[in-house]
């Protein structure tokens, strides 16, 4: 008897974890959406710190949806006046874009804007070799290389970076030629 009562005492636990767990998650699913759905409604009204709430909430739910965290980050830039807070936020968000989207040239010259605007520069020769193991020819990943270490106080380096870039552009005009 008492291990029929231990065995049934057991599944009544488990039945009640599992219930518990998936209760948990339908609650955190709708409170998902429910911010999704405000944080949308927000951003095509333009009331940006709305925006930003509501995306953030959703965003560390979902970090995999490319179009909201666009949204997000670009709704984080449209906050005036710019605070520290809301620059952190496009720059991560825009670093996760760049994760997810690797040929996403918009997504690195972003994030090397608000590098550069913010003085940010071993993040800004970070981004630009990124962009670089990916697309070697990018001369505007090379301009924020240089740019990077001039800010890095490294003029050597950046005047060899510029003298590649040169040699580079004009390979570049040769075969457009």
């Amino acid at each position: 008897i008492n291990i029929v009562v231990l065995v049934i005492l057991i599944g009544v636990i488990l039945g009640l974890g599992i219930s518990l767990y998936f209760a948990r998650e339908a609650s955190r699913m709708r409170i998902s959406r429910k911010a999704l759905a405000m944080g949308q409604a927000a951003f095509e009204k333009g009331d940006w710190p709305a925006a930003v709430k509501h995306l953030n909430r959703y965003i560390k739910k979902q970090p995999e949806d490319i179009e909201t965290l666009k949204n997000y980050a670009q709704a984080a830039m449209s906050v005036r006046p710019l605070s520290a807070n809301t620059i952190n936020r496009a720059i991560s968000a825009y670093s996760r874009l760049v994760e997810l989207c690797p040929s996403e040239l918009c997504n690195y010259e972003r994030l090397a804007t608000l590098y550069q605007a913010i003085g940010q520069f071993k993040d800004l020769a970070s981004v630009a070799q990124e962009r670089l193991s990916y697309e070697p020819n990018d001369l505007r990943a090379g301009l924020w290389l240089a740019h990077a270490q001039v800010g890095m106080n490294e003029p050597k380096e950046a005047i060899s970076t510029l003298q590649s870039l040169i040699l580079a552009a004009e390979g570049l005009a040769e075969e457009a030629e």
